[in-house]
């Protein structure tokens, strides 16, 4: 399952995400909204993740890939992946 906010760019709510685990038989990606702000709340939550319009330049579609944005998510979430509970 792919779940988005209400917009590009904008992350689901916590509460939303939440509700959607407790009823998902599968893995959940975050389809939008992941930045390097609040990628340790988001990423530790779900299995996966899109990402697209925080690594353009400015955080704007239209821009081009941003490098330094790119580095800053990735070293944010290394280490950071979703832990199996057993």
């Amino acid at each position: 399952v792919i779940i988005s906010g209400t917009r590009t760019g904008v992350a689901p709510t916590m509460a939303v995400l939440e509700e959607l685990k407790k009823h998902s038989l599968g893995p959940i990606l975050l389809g939008s909204g992941l930045t390097a702000q609040n990628a340790e709340d988001y990423f530790t939550r779900v299995d996966g993740a899109i990402v697209g319009t925080f690594f353009k330049k400015d955080g704007k579609i239209a821009n081009p890939i941003d490098r330094q944005r790119v580095e800053e998510l990735v070293r944010k979430i290394k280490g950071k992946e979703k832990q199996s509970i057993s």
